[in-house]
């Protein structure tokens, strides 16, 4: 009865301090995992939607004609603290009736740059690299695009830095020559949710459809408004005035 008495208080020793390693193998590890979840070392920074998309003019109808720069949309992004950049931004242009590939010759990426708020085509910034020069276009069927293949993405050449302070964006078409666009041809944009990428490969922003339109228009927007001819002695004194009747930027370069 001793020996057996031993043998099972050695028995019991070695369960308990068995039990005892494990308990605190697993005290220590749940205090580890838990030290790292709330930790404010660790906490998640990433760039968020301040403001979602929305039309960048107010016009119901905004007619535009050959050459012009128009500013679609307009999104706002903003991180609290972290180094995340925005990678990707897509989207669609849909035509509301018939518009023919080319009529837009150019979709591309800006940033709010300048003192004047609102998308200003000599003051903001294109960002490198997010250009598309062959947009292909949605055709709206009962309000709804029909072919939601034809994404569009622009792609920055370098990540875009977003900041505490917030960054604008725009997006902006540019039409074609006269000779190549259809009066009356139509068109809007369309933003499918999380529609803008970040380097963290995290989806951010909210759906958005527009239901303003563009509609082109083959008159030229820009009217000579007045021609000053050199004078007697002064053969340099001269200029010719431009006016933009359209509602949407030029770009005379």
């Amino acid at each position: 009865m001793v020996i057996y008495y031993q043998v099972e208080t050695k028995l019991q020793k070695i369960i308990i301090k068995y039990i005892t390693f494990m308990f605190s193998k697993k005290f220590l590890s749940y205090a580890f995992l838990a030290s790292l979840l709330f930790s404010p070392l660790l906490t998640l920074a990433a760039i968020t939607e301040d403001a979602p998309p929305i039309d960048a003019f107010f016009e119901m109808t905004n007619n535009v004609g050959a050459g012009s720069a128009l500013a679609l949309a307009q999104f706002r992004l903003t991180q609290s603290s972290g180094a995340d950049t925005l990678t990707k931004v897509g989207f669609q242009l849909v035509a509301s009736s018939t518009l023919t590939q080319g009529e837009i010759s150019r979709v591309s990426l800006w940033k709010e740059s300048g003192a004047t708020p609102g998308f200003q085509l000599d003051q903001d910034t294109f960002i490198a690299g997010a250009a598309s020069t062959s947009p292909m276009t949605a055709q709206l069927q009962d309000g709804h695009a029909t072919n939601n293949g034809q994404q569009i993405t622009l792609t920055p050449t370098t990540g875009v830095s977003v900041t505490s302070s917030g960054v604008q964006f725009y997006i902006v078409a540019s039409t074609t020559a006269a000779s190549g666009i259809t009066n009356t041809h139509s068109f809007n944009v369309s933003f499918n949710l999380n529609y803008a990428s970040t380097s963290a490969s995290v989806g951010v922003g909210t759906a958005f459809a527009s239901n303003k339109k563009v509609v082109l228009n083959q008159s030229a927007p820009i009217k000579i408004s007045e021609i000053k001819l050199g004078s007697v002695g002064n053969t340099e004194d001269e200029f010719i005035e431009l006016y933009n009747s359209g509602s949407a930027d030029i770009n005379l370069s």
